[in-house]
């Protein structure tokens, strides 16, 4: 495969892992956010940081 496909792949690998982390995030409930030490608020800069 070619060093740009390559690339091109790998980012869209990161970013459908951000977007499924940030879905799977947003489908529990406060209470469960907070038993793994977030908040809603948080959900989007935990996401990124578990895909990038």
């Amino acid at each position: 495969m070619h060093t740009s496909a390559k690339g091109l792949l790998g980012r869209f690998r990161r970013w459908r892992r951000y977007q499924r982390t940030v879905k799977e995030l947003q489908g529990l409930s406060v209470r469960e956010l907070h038993d793994i030490g977030i908040t809603p608020g948080e959900i989007r800069r935990v996401a990124r940081e578990a895909a990038f």
